[in-house]
């Protein structure tokens, strides 16, 4: 599945500032799902 927009930004961030050698986001967003924020 490609990443989204947000996990792009947070990839391109990181790598950025940390220079990583590995790097792997895991997009938990359908956990979110529903939750309403006020």
């Amino acid at each position: 599945m490609p990443e989204g927009p947000i996990a792009t930004l947070i990839r391109e961030k990181l790598t950025q500032s940390l220079s990583p050698t590995r790097l792997e986001i895991e997009d938990d967003s359908w956990r979110h799902a529903g939750h309403h924020h006020e």
